[in-house]
């Protein structure tokens, strides 16, 4: 009896795991926000996207095993063109825009560079 509960929760286990890991990650572009001030950045925000890998979620023998590997490791890559690619995205943005984070911050030191520069030259 603890032999057949044991099968039991294994298959049970195993269809669980087969039938919720179906899937794999892709990354994907979000569509473009408007800005108020028509800032035109050349990458775009990205995100993650499960796709179904099967239609019916059977598989046979030793082709389950590859229903557990293929979404993780297309979370980990996908995962990371996200990350990446949202960096990049956040840079461009904080970087090029008028009310961007960095340009705000590199405009004012620059405008206080040159200001205290030019003093220093009329005395």
């Amino acid at each position: 009896m603890n032999t057949l509960n044991r099968r039991i929760h294994y298959l049970t286990f195993s269809l669980l795991i087969i039938f919720s890991t179906s899937c794999a990650f892709v990354p994907v572009r979000k569509p473009l926000l408007a800005t108020k001030d028509d800032c035109l950045m050349l990458t775009r925000e990205l995100a993650l996207e499960s796709i179904k890998i099967t239609q019916d979620g059977s598989c046979s023998g030793n082709s389950c095993a590859i229903f557990i590997v293929i979404p993780a490791s297309t979370f980990l890559v996908s995962g990371s063109i996200v990350a990446i690619g949202n960096t990049l995205h956040w840079l461009e943005r904080n970087g090029t825009c008028d009310d961007g984070l960095i340009k705000q911050n590199l405009d004012s030191f620059f405008e206080w560079a040159f200001n205290s520069g030019a003093e220093k030259v009329k005395q």
